[in-house]
């Protein structure tokens, strides 16, 4: 039995359009963002699409993305299962503040730059993790940011049950709606170490697809933008 994964980043948002940290903070979907996702409804309604289980991260701009997919397509689909395993990196004291600062305090403080993320990613995510237990010493009432370890068996462990489930279900076209920096670190666990050359990889309301045969994950699209 072959699965088909159609992952969807969210479209984008008010902090996208300002440069700001956006992790597991949110914001709403900009006029701009609202119409790319319409344009790839429209793509998914033109070729008579149709997705037997819908997933999206529990963030709101994942959720307001989905909705307006579906609305778009205007078909009688199954509801929206929110997951929390599919939510963008927890960037923690950063949440919500320039990007440019947390470039510019990862080069000062920690020595890397956040940018290089696209070639080293397990050594700028702990870089960021021990960064923000820095800026919090003596608070313990919140959430840290994520290590590495934790945050690539966060989104393997998710996308391996939604698979378990699709199985047994006799599910084969699944949506999923997520972030960008989560797709692109699913595509390279999921694809035998692919890296992007962009930096999220992947741009808003653009569609990444991976397969599952077999026991096997497949890549065969990232980040392609239907219109």
């Amino acid at each position: 039995m072959k699965i088909n994964l159609y992952i969807v980043r969210h479209g984008q948002t008010s902090f996208n359009f300002e440069n700001k940290v956006q992790g597991w903070g949110d914001s709403f979907l900009t006029p701009e963002g609202i119409e790319g996702v319409k344009k790839l409804g429209n793509y998914w309604k033109r070729t008579n699409k149709t997705f037997d289980k819908i997933y999206s991260s529990d963030s709101g701009r994942t959720l307001q993305t989905t909705r307006i997919i579906l609305e778009t397509i205007e078909k009688d689909i199954v509801s929206i299962i929110p997951h929390p395993g599919l939510r963008e990196y927890n960037f923690g004291y950063y949440e919500g503040l320039e990007e440019e600062l947390l470039e510019k305090e990862m080069q000062e403080i920690v020595g890397i730059s956040f940018l290089s993320i696209i070639e080293q990613p397990e050594l700028v995510i702990d870089s960021l993790a021990a960064l923000d237990r820095k800026k919090k010493v003596g608070i313990t009432n919140t959430w840290f940011s994520e290590t590495a370890k934790e945050y690539t068996k966060r989104i393997v462990d998710t996308i391996d049950e939604i698979v378990a489930q699709a199985i047994k279900d006799n599910s084969q076209d699944i949506l999923i709606v997520s972030h960008g920096m989560t797709i692109n670190i699913m595509a390279s666990l999921l694809s035998n170490g692919h890296k992007s050359t962009r930096r999220f990889g992947v741009g808003n309301a653009s569609c990444t697809t991976i397969t599952y045969q077999d026991g096997k994950y497949q890549l065969v699209s990232i980040g392609e933008i239907k219109e």
